[in-house]
């Protein structure tokens, strides 16, 4: 989902690796790659070349060429017929309801800022 960052709060946030990781983020340490795991955005959209770059390090999205222009309408289309053909909920946003049954269940843990708007 693009509304979401890479790295989401959850359990792992309170690590020591964690902490020091998003400590080097806050102070400019990290490089742009290491950086974009621990911002709050994400790109709308993300398109590799797995052949060159298997690490998906590098997004192509801004600087395709006429050949990747045609394969990147043909995902986008695959993904649309996908998501319409199962109703993928993914689409949907979560319900109070069930932003707050994980609330009942996990209390604090339940860190990412979706669960904001029904929190008490």
């Amino acid at each position: 989902m693009t509304d979401k960052p890479y790295m989401q709060p959850n359990y792992r946030s309170k690590s020591e690796l964690m902490k020091f990781m998003h400590d080097q983020y806050e102070a400019g340490k990290l490089n742009e790659l290491e950086g974009q795991f621990f911002g709050n955005e994400r790109p709308a959209e993300e398109f590799y070349d797995l052949q060159n770059d298997p690490e998906e390090t590098n997004n192509l999205i801004h600087s395709i060429d006429r050949e990747q222009t045609i394969a990147l309408a043909n995902h986008r289309d695959i993904l649309s017929r996908w998501i319409l053909d199962t109703d993928d909920k993914g689409r949907y946003p979560e319900s109070d309801n069930a932003l707050r049954a994980v609330i009942d269940r996990w209390g604090e843990k339940a860190v990412n800022r979706e669960y904001d708007r029904v929190r008490n």
